[in-house]
């Protein structure tokens, strides 16, 4: 895959679209956008959110990157275009609500239907962007965004409107705790390094994302642990607290309450 800037880990990457082959991965990474792929030719298979997810053939596919991801396998001859959108530039596209929280609970969207326009589409934006004239760059913005609503057409017109304000205050909370998952957060923490007053971080991210601050980091540690439980040997206590749990129960209860399974049998189904 090819990456456009260098960011640290959880960071957007910004708005931008590119064109290429695309690689294995060495380990998973996560950057705060929603993020497009449209698979030219070729095999590939992620690992996300817990399992793996085959890529489709000429088909476009959505996904919230600030979920560790990875590509576990890659056909020599494959190419695929991708599209960066940062979250709060997303938000403001105010898509209904079921339609934003399918993505941010971690739901792979694929198309239903192959759109034959989608592939000339991505080697034209890429292109555009390529030039890096700003209104080259605002042209491909809004025809992604026409292409992102008529893939989540689910639901109506959402009844919270995100400011542009708000938007980027959420941006800042997502990629604050995709940094610091895997550490003994509190709410507290969380408002000091965005500079807000906790409750009010909550309620923001709540409405905006349709999903607790406390949720977000629960599915960010179980994305962490499943990875670890389907590609490693490690025990599972080394796990709960490499994901940040704290405890092995701890990390047993949400791990049940999420899959309906302990993380052992899930180990079982899911080996690579």
């Amino acid at each position: 895959m090819v990456q456009q800037r260098t960011r640290s880990e959880a960071a957007s990457l910004g708005f931008w679209a590119n064109t290429g082959p695309i690689h294995q991965m060495e380990r998973e990474h996560a950057h705060a956008d929603i993020e497009l792929n449209f698979l030219y030719h070729g095999r590939v298979r992620y690992f996300f959110n817990g399992r793996f997810q085959e890529m489709p053939l000429g088909r476009l596919t959505a996904f919230w990157a600030a979920i560790p991801h990875r590509v576990v396998e890659s056909a020599g001859d494959s190419a695929f275009g991708w599209v960066c959108v940062p979250l709060a530039q997303f938000l403001r596209y105010d898509l209904s609500q079921a339609a934003t929280k399918r993505l941010l609970a971690g739901e792979f969207i694929i198309d239903q239907d192959a759109d034959p326009e989608d592939a000339p589409r991505l080697r034209r934006w890429t292109v555009d962007c390529e030039r890096k004239d700003p209104y080259d760059i605002q042209s491909v913005a809004l025809e992604v965004e026409a292409r992102i609503r008529r893939l989540m057409r689910a639901g109506g017109p959402s009844r919270h409107h995100v400011s542009l304000g708000a938007s980027g205050r959420v941006e800042e909370i997502a990629s604050w705790i995709g940094a610091h998952y895997r550490e003994e957060l509190t709410l507290a923490a969380i408002g000091a390094a965005v500079g807000l007053h906790p409750n009010y971080a909550m309620t923001l991210f709540r409405s905006t994302c349709g999903m607790s601050v406390w949720r977000y980091v629960t599915r960010l540690r179980l994305a962490h642990a499943q990875r670890l439980l389907a590609t490693t040997e490690r025990t599972a206590l080394a796990i709960a607290m490499d994901s940040g749990f704290g405890s092995l129960n701890r990390f047993y209860e949400a791990f049940r309450k999420e899959f309906a399974m302990p993380p052992g049998e899930f180990r079982k189904r899911n080996r690579t």
